[in-house]
C-alpha cells in the first residue's frame, strides 16, 4: 500500500551534505521524493518525521533515480534498518493516510 503525501522535509546524506526534498509518496517500504539535489543511486541518507507523537529517524538508500523533471530529480528510496515498531508506525500512518483519502477523494496533500 502506498499513499500519496506532500512532506517537504530536510534530508542529510551519509557524508553530512544536507539537502530539502519533497516526499510524494509513501509506503511500508519506502518513499518516492523529489529534490533539486542530484544524488547517486546507492547512496544513503537519514531524515526525521513525526509519524505519530514521536519524532522518527529513518534511514533509507537511493535505489532509482528519475532524470530532472520540472519538480527536480525524483528519486524511489527504500527504507533501511527498521526496527518492527517503527515499520509498523509507517504501515499505520500510510493506512490512516488512505483512510483520509478515501473519505476526502480530492485531498492529496497532507
Amino acid at each position: 500500500l502506498r499513499v500519496r503525501v506532500h512532506i517537504v522535509t530536510d534530508f542529510t546524506l551519509e557524508s553530512g551534505e544536507h539537502f530539502i526534498g519533497t516526499i510524494r509518496n509513501i509506503s511500508a517500504g519506502g518513499i518516492f521524493l523529489v529534490t533539486s539535489q542530484a544524488v547517486k543511486t546507492g547512496e544513503i541518507f537519514r531524515f526525521s518525521h513525526r509519524f505519530d507523537k514521536e519524532l522518527c529517524q529513518i534511514r533509507a538508500r537511493i535505489i532509482r533515480a528519475r532524470g530532472a523533471a520540472a519538480g527536480g530529480f525524483g528519486y524511489g528510496c527504500q527504507f533501511i534498518d527498521l526496527s518492527s515498531e517503527l515499520e509498523a508506525t509507517i504501515r499505520k500512518f500510510v493506512f490512516a493516510k488512505q483512510m483520509e483519502k478515501q473519505r476526502n477523494p480530492g485531498k492529496d496533500r497532507l
